[in-house]
């Protein structure tokens, strides 16, 4: 038998042993489905995290470079709960 027809045999066999032994595990398809379920999360989770560092980007520009008064009383006020005097702060919890 030629070399290059063993070598084809042998692989068409393996591959087919594999297939069969894939469509005999009864979870397999279900496996396979879970996995792409949750790579499917992980990378809406990926998006909203890369839009959330382009803001955090561009608010962190606007505080250092442009010196924006109006970004820095805002980031005073959010990030560190810093208010002016005489105002009232109301805290409602959710």
């Amino acid at each position: 038998m030629n070399p290059t027809r063993k070598i084809l045999l042998v692989s068409t066999t393996l591959a087919a042993a594999l297939s069969i032994a894939t469509l005999a595990d009864a979870n397999g398809p279900r496996k396979t489905r879970q996995m792409r379920e949750e790579i499917a999360r992980y990378e809406e989770s990926n998006e909203r995290l890369k839009a959330e560092v382009a803001t955090l980007r561009h608010e962190l520009e606007l505080l250092q470079k442009n010196g924006d008064p109006r970004a820095l009383e805002r980031a005073a006020r959010e990030k560190l709960g810093l208010v002016r005097p005489g105002e009232l702060v109301f805290n409602f919890d959710r």
